[in-house]
């Protein structure tokens, strides 16, 4: 079977094209009767029947081909399946990992309740301390009595610093006993214990000998609210710091000590 009056993907040129031109003259010798041998015919009209080499690798390259589309259809498949997995497993993490995913769930737990005990006793102690020094509540000396034993101590002027002092443990208690900016709170009775222990650091540790016991007690608690954080049940509940962490923690001793550092440094 032959060509003729159009383009034969098969004839000379195009063999020439794929396979070489000196594959594509090697041709069978000239046999008498045989129009596929005869040089006219060669000139005249391409043969249009491929060599089976030409077969073989046209093949060869739809069969790569095919495969090459599978492959791509079975990737995009499993890449599709494996994230529609990986979603569902993220949603059944979230609906099963408790109340701390949502700020907006309306369940607590035992250590929710156990850190809203622990602020309310610390922070209103402190909040009361802080109304002694301030407005003489609960048989507390006032701010111009307190400001006599600040002097008396090297803090002067006395009425500053006790106000100063009476200020940040009324405000930080409060916002521990509340769980309104906790790390805040906790940083601000960190400043004035530090200042405490320094103050009762000669007398040693044990709080009947005036020691650093209560002040270093206080400390640490408001630390570790701030680490810990308020909870579910505090004011504090929107915020990312609500289960606190390290930063929290850092925020509490670092502005505590640096304004500890600068009220020493004042006194000195």
């Amino acid at each position: 079977m032959s060509c003729s009056g159009y383009f034969c993907p098969f004839s000379v040129s195009a063999k020439e094209r794929i396979i070489g031109p000196e594959r594509a003259e090697s041709r069978p010798p000239y046999q008498e009767g045989n129009p596929r041998t005869s040089p006219t015919t060669h000139q005249r009209l391409p043969v249009c029947i491929p060599p089976r080499h030409f077969r073989r690798a046209a093949g060869d390259r739809r069969t790569r081909a095919l495969v090459a589309d599978g492959a791509h259809d079975t990737a995009r498949a499993f890449g599709a399946e494996s994230e529609s997995i990986m979603r569902m497993t993220a949603q059944r993490l979230r609906a099963t990992s408790g109340p701390r995913d949502t700020a907006t769930t309306t369940s607590f737990s035992a250590a929710d309740a156990g850190m809203l005990l622990l602020r309310l006793a610390v922070g209103l102690l402190l909040a009361a301390h802080g109304a002694q020094k301030l407005f003489g509540l609960f048989g507390g000396p006032g701010l111009s009595a307190t400001g006599k034993s600040f002097a008396g101590m090297g803090y002067r002027p006395g009425d500053f610093f006790a106000g100063l002092a009476g200020a940040s443990e009324f405000l930080g208690g409060l916002g521990l006993a509340v769980g309104l900016l906790t790390p805040l709170a906790a940083a601000a009775v960190v400043g004035v214990m530090i200042n405490a222990m320094a103050t009762t650091a000669p007398n040693g540790l044990w709080a009947e000998k005036g020691g650093m016991e209560y002040p270093l007690c206080l400390a640490v608690a408001a630390i570790a609210i701030a680490a810990v954080g308020p909870g579910l049940l505090s004011l504090d509940r929107p915020f990312r710091w609500r289960y606190g962490g390290w930063v929290p923690a850092a925020v509490a001793l670092l502005l505590g000590g640096i304004g500890a550092a600068i009220v020493l440094a004042l006194k000195a």
